[in-house]
């Protein structure tokens, strides 16, 4: 009798599970212990930079910067906002992706560009570096799944636990692992844009197999380089259910879209951080120093970081708002350009710091203010 209610529950479980838009991953692990523990593989990931967002999980992939799924709503008329760090950051574009493959589908990715209304200066606390490697299933046979999705059935098909949720919302932010699957299934052929990988929820597959959730939509794909980084491989789009004990979980490719997702970002820089390294520095305080006051030339490089025309006190505090923030930026940033400005201009000569002059300006606490005077197109969400 208990092996025939078993076997109800989980084909109950299954028929919910079926077939459906708008869900992606449903993850078991609510804490980040194993992330901390320098003996387990899972060591260095970081699940910080994943947020909720109404009816769907985003992932920070730039300073002011989210990536998430595209078919659940977001109303462009309401505002939408994020918590970070103590700050408010509230989403003033969206930007469909275009799929480059897969005609007539419709895009599986949306870009929100953030403004942080707390303090416009101020970044996300962080974000993910995207991968741009093949995909291969020895790469990503512990792939990590991050969503803050609903609960109500079951986390972990292994052992059957449930869900531990926020009483407030129902939601909670939790983790699991995967596998990557490139094999689709005939029937599935022509449902998905062919930039999506499939993987599937195999019981002991991996140490922590997990399902599939509403509310995880938009969430992060993880894999582990070779060089012990982890970065973001994936987005988290669609579930099937094939059966008791296998279903499909569907993630956009973050690598095909790799090409389109850099251009978005080459505008994505981080106020105060003059030369592009991501921070910023004492290299950043004394070229802005050096700077304070000209008008003629100014540019990023050289401390204009509202590219009002000059060099002034309110981008110094860029400065003083950021300074000691450390985060590598992507490849092939581009520093935003004044109105009328030629792209690579470099404008009024400023010479570059010395060593001495570093020592120097450390010696003569150089974080004290001179005296001196001195950021995509709205686009139509289509609907669930």
């Amino acid at each position: 009798m208990a092996k025939r209610l078993g076997l109800f529950v989980v084909l109950c479980v299954a028929a919910v599970l079926s077939a459906r838009p708008a869900c992606a991953i449903i993850v078991g692990i609510d804490n980040d212990q194993e992330f901390r523990n320098p003996g387990s593989y899972y060591h260095g990931m970081n699940w910080d930079y994943v947020y909720p967002t109404p009816g769907g999980t985003s992932v920070a992939i730039g300073y002011f910067t989210l990536l998430t799924a595209a078919h659940y709503p977001l109303d462009p008329c309401e505002p939408l906002l994020i918590h970070a760090n103590g700050d408010e950051f509230e989403v003033v574009s969206q930007i469909l992706v275009p799929p480059d493959s897969g005609e007539g589908l419709p895009p599986d990715l949306r870009v929100l560009k953030l403004r942080n209304n707390t303090n416009p200066l101020r970044p996300l606390p962080g974000f993910y570096r995207l991968y741009m490697g093949e995909m291969e299933a020895g790469l990503s046979q512990n792939m990590v799944l991050v969503g803050t999705g609903y609960s109500g059935v079951v986390c972990n098909i292994n052992d059957r636990d449930f869900f531990r949720e926020d009483p407030n919302t129902g939601r909670a932010k939790r983790w699991g692992t995967n596998g990557f699957s490139n094999a689709a299934p005939a029937e599935f052929e022509g449902r998905f844009n062919t930039n999506c990988f499939r993987m599937g929820l195999d019981p002991g597959a991996t140490p922590h197999e997990s399902g599939i959730a509403h509310g995880d939509s938009g969430g992060g794909v993880f894999v582990k380089t070779a060089e012990g980084d982890w970065r973001l491989a994936g987005i988290s789009l669609y579930r099937e259910g094939m059966g008791p004990w296998y279903y499909n979980t569907w993630a956009a490719s973050i690598p095909a879209y790799a090409d389109w997702l850099k251009s978005v970002l080459r505008h994505d820089v981080l106020p105060g951080d003059t030369d592009l390294d991501g921070d910023v520095d004492v290299t950043d305080y004394l070229r802005i120093k050096a700077s304070l006051g000209e008008t003629q030339g100014s540019c990023w490089r050289y401390g204009d970081f509202d590219l009002d025309g000059d060099v002034d006190r309110d981008d110094y505090r860029a400065i003083l708002v950021n300074f000691g923030y450390g985060f590598a930026g992507h490849p092939d940033m581009v520093a935003p350009t004044p109105p009328g400005g030629e792209a690579g201009e470099l404008g009024a000569t400023v010479p570059e710091p010395t060593v001495l002059g570093l020592l120097a300006a450390c010696a003569l606490g150089w974080l004290r203010p001179p005296s001196r005077r001195r950021r995509q197109e709205s686009v139509g969400l289509r609907p669930d």
